[in-house]
């Protein structure tokens, strides 16, 4: 899969960075410039339509910082279908596969975004709302929290132009996923193999790929008697499905893989890379330690609805994104007995690179490890991070032990043929389950989102 599918990703990704820098005219650079977003588009015009209708939008969430969200709603639910039914007459009226190859390539491009900002921004609002559904409630204001077509509408609308299943995100992930944290038992664990080789990530990619299309979910479900949480997903699947066929029925077969398809397998290989990095290290002595399972990344390049601090995701996952900044620091003295796994300017992308490469004296370099006292105030948050104004976290460790410690917790397997424990607890289907402050349905789960949120699910 990745043969065929690598390469048109890699030139649609790399167009979109380029788009993104012609936007700043360049400033600082292509790649690394420290003025990533900064340009006419996110620099002037999002922000300014961002200021223009808030006063408007604000009264449609239930928090004032998701204003945006009604903005994103209309641009994505309409502007989506359009340029798709725009691009399916065009293909219709092609005359040479060139011109066909060209227009698909284009569509794409416009797709994802510059900087491939609609693609971070639509997954991490479908993560969102996966999360808000498990809450049994939603990201918009009353009463369109709980019913009307806004409610699901970026997993079951938006996300299918870029291969998202609706269940994947709605149930497989919350029910899953953050049930077991990594562990034996998660469809879509990190955890048997190392993770600082390109071969072992490309050996992971099949098994993302059946999380995302619901396949190894249903599987795990049936197995624990969750009879009717895998039938929802499975009705997830048949309505994508359905979707893949409507479009192939009015533009044609080749047109529903290259447009509708593609994305799926797109979406399979970066999320593959994406979780590879939020869970790529792990404590060889203490494989359950989440401070060191889950990353974070302060002062980020792409923090993208503070996804950065993923270790408060895994304590906390439903709680308003605006919340982590504070959640961050609450548990900050729990790095300070065990360094954790956490970096300073940098993005996921990059720790990609630097991970597959084996460049530890670059990773060093970034890690930090602990919680500093201006991590809430100055180092995290969402958009552009000026290094220049802050006091840059130091590492309590030296660059050489720092180096070690990250290559042994890259290398370290929690269970599988690699793993170098005998431990039964850690290695039974129960593990991972320790980790969470509180789950959605719980009255600290929900904080930031809903002053009038229930304590427990309905």
């Amino acid at each position: 899969m990745l043969i065929l599918i690598g390469p048109p990703i890699g030139i649609v990704i790399g167009s979109t960075v380029v788009w993104e820098a012609i936007d700043r005219g360049f400033a600082g650079g292509l790649v690394e410039s420290g003025q990533e977003l900064s340009g006419l588009i996110f620099g002037r015009i999002i922000p300014w339509i961002e200021r223009l209708t808030k006063p408007i939008n604000k009264h449609f969430v239930k928090h004032e910082d998701d204003s945006f969200l009604v903005n994103f709603a209309l641009f994505t639910a309409l502007g989506l279908p359009l340029l798709l039914t725009t691009f399916g007459r065009l293909h219709l009226a092609c005359k040479s596969t060139a011109a066909a190859a060209l227009l698909c390539y284009a569509y794409h491009v416009i797709r994802i975004g510059p900087f491939f900002m609609n693609f971070a921004y639509v997954y991490s609002v479908c993560h969102k709302e996966g999360h808000a559904q498990a809450a049994k409630t939603g990201l918009f204001a009353p009463p369109l929290d709980k019913s009307g077509p806004l409610r699901y509408i970026f997993n079951w609308w938006v996300g299918l132009f870029f291969g998202v299943l609706p269940s994947s995100f709605a149930v497989g992930h919350s029910i899953n996923h953050h049930k077991y944290n990594n562990g034996p038992s998660d469809v879509v664990s990190t955890s048997d193999k190392p993770r600082d080789d390109w071969r072992w990530l490309i050996a992971y990619i099949p098994r993302f790929t059946l999380y995302a299309c619901n396949i190894s979910t249903t599987a795990q479900f049936i197995k624990e008697g969750l009879h009717s949480v895998a039938f929802r997903t499975v009705l997830g699947t048949l309505y994508y499905l359905m979707f893949v066929a409507l479009v192939a029925k009015w533009y044609g077969a080749w047109f529903s893989f290259a447009y509708i398809i593609y994305p799926f397998l797109e979406q399979s290989v970066m999320l593959s890379g994406i979780n590879w990095v939020w869970h790529a290290f792990l404590d060889p002595n203490d494989v359950e330690n989440e401070y060191v399972q889950s990353i974070t990344i302060l002062g980020g390049t792409i923090n993208v609805l503070n996804e950065d601090s993923h270790v408060v995701h895994h304590q906390y996952p439903g709680v308003h994104w605006s919340t982590h900044p504070k959640l961050l620091t609450k548990h900050g003295k729990a790095y300070e007995t065990r360094l954790g796994s956490v970096f300073y300017g940098t993005h996921t992308f990059e720790m990609l690179a630097l991970i597959l490469l084996r460049d530890y004296d670059k990773l060093a370099e970034r890690f930090v490890g602990r919680m500093p006292e201006n991590a809430e105030t100055e180092l995290f948050g969402c958009g552009t991070h000026d290094k220049t104004k802050v006091k840059r976290p130091t590492c309590p460790i030296s660059h050489d032990e720092a180096k070690e410690l990250i290559k042994a917790r890259l290398r370290a397997c929690w269970w599988g043929p690699r793993a170098t424990h005998n431990d039964p607890t850690l290695l039974s289907d129960k593990a991972g389950q320790s980790f969470a402050r509180a789950h959605e349905w719980e009255a600290e789960g929900t904080l930031g989102w809903d002053d009038k949120a229930k304590t427990k699910a309905e």
